[in-house]
């Protein structure tokens, strides 16, 4: 087992202890089990999979970075969103408002960011609708 932290700017995800993960970094899919090498990389959007209790967990997220030292993993990442938490249609909205826009720039960096706010939305629409269910992920339950 090593020690799995996820995180955003907001909030740690999870805490805890872990015996697999798996995301996208610059080298591809890259998994992690226990006594990996140390090793740094960036994180690219996709989706994440880590095991907690015996079961696998998976979280859509955005870019960020990848830290492995030894007994340690930290992840630290823009934007994770539980499947249960995409709003289907407010992502194919902001796919569709990125995509007038983008026709309308000319602008190469605005450009950029463009593309990669249609790439995220294409993420949470692919995701939405993989692991859609009826039930609400705990979090979104009202107390």
């Amino acid at each position: 087992m090593f020690q799995l932290t996820i995180a955003t700017p907001e909030k740690v995800i999870f805490t805890g202890e872990s015996t697999y993960l798996s995301l996208i970094t610059d080298e591809g899919e890259e998994v992690i089990l226990p006594n990996h090498a140390p090793y740094i990389s960036r994180v690219h959007p996709g989706i994440l999979r880590y095991m907690k209790d015996g079961k696998t967990q998976e979280y859509a997220i955005s870019e960020g970075f990848l830290y492995v030292k030894e007994g340690e993993t930290d992840v630290l990442l823009d934007e994770v969103i539980h499947p249960r938490d995409i709003d289907l249609q407010r992502a194919q909205e902001a796919k569709e408002r990125a995509e007038a826009l983008i026709k309308e720039i000319d602008n190469n960096v605005e450009i950029m960011r463009l593309k990669a706010q249609i790439k995220l939305a294409n993420l949470h629409i692919a995701t939405a609708k993989k692991f859609k269910t009826t039930t609400p992920h705990p979090n979104n339950i009202p107390e």
